[in-house]
């Protein structure tokens, strides 16, 4: 067998409930291309298969894409067929993408988080991204169209790992994950606020169905605030958060410097948002 290597390989998974409980149950499945039948295989040993070679290779990735369509936010307008280069963003066809990262230990304050801070930084970034696709220049009349029709951002986050050893907490214990669940609700409560706000003020994405866009999968989570509020307004961008791989943008905002972990007090907090692509 010839082995392919220098090449990002991923699994696309479209009934991962049925094929979970086949690796539970050691039963074979049926695999397909492109619609047409190709091979049965222990669904046991083909998950094995996809862990030990992520595990020494990082690759192949595995996308769960049952739960993608589950949370799609435009289910009602149109399927989503693939993601962007490094997975972070399931897009509709010729959708771009337009991403920026908020650093999070700029807000590590004494032994909390400054939230009033990160809010206003929140607010920024979602004006500062959906600006982004107003004056943008796209490669495509195609993209730029689904753009305008959509208008699809990502605001992500880095340095979390920095910010729970700042605050003290050990990355995945119980303390640390509650504490991450509370951060993240925070942000996304935040980030459909400025959004909702914007629609109000320049209008919604043209799309956008405010009844229907409340009863996605991710949307149904949500605060009963957040989703009246939509409901009676719609929103400005068809979908706002992510989280992307932030290696480079890491390295630019000098994230982990030895006096923030030596201090533990004093965080810099001159850039507090990366940008990172400009739908190119």
């Amino acid at each position: 067998m010839k082995e392919l290597t220098h090449a990002n390989i991923s699994v696309r998974s479209k009934h991962t409930k049925a094929f979970i409980k086949a690796i539970h149950n050691d039963e074979e499945i049926e695999l397909h291309w492109k619609g047409k039948y190709k091979n049965t295989v222990k669904a046991r040993t083909l998950w094995n298969l996809i862990v030990t070679n992520a595990y020494n290779n990082a690759e192949p990735g595995f996308l769960n894409w049952e739960l993608v369509e589950h949370e799609n936010n435009i289910y009602y307008i149109e399927d989503l067929v693939t993601t962007n280069p490094c997975g972070e963003l399931a897009l509709a066809a010729m959708e771009p993408c337009c991403l920026g990262h908020i650093v999070l230990s700029r807000f590590v304050v004494g032994d909390g988080i400054d939230y009033p801070s990160l809010g206003n930084t929140i607010r920024l970034a979602v004006r500062f991204l959906d600006n982004i696709l107003s004056v943008n220049h796209f490669p495509l009349q195609e993209m730029k169209d689904k753009s305008e029709s959509l208008r699809r951002i990502g605001l992500g986050t880095t340095a979390l790992a920095d910010t729970l050893a700042l605050l003290g907490y050990r990355y995945g214990s119980d303390e640390g994950n509650k504490f991450v669940d509370k951060l993240y609700r925070f942000i996304s409560k935040a980030a459909y606020e400025a959004s909702m706000l914007l629609a109000v003020e320049k209008g919604a994405f043209p799309l956008c169905h405010s009844q229907k866009h409340t009863e996605s999968g991710f949307m149904k989570r949500m605060p009963e605030k957040i989703k009246s509020l939509v409901a009676e307004n719609g929103v400005r961008n068809c979908a706002i958060l992510t989280q992307a791989p932030t290696g480079t943008v890491s390295i630019l905002s000098g994230n982990c410097t030895r006096d923030d972990i030596g201090m533990g007090r004093h965080v810099r907090r001159s850039l507090c948002f990366i940008l990172s692509s400009l739908n190119l």
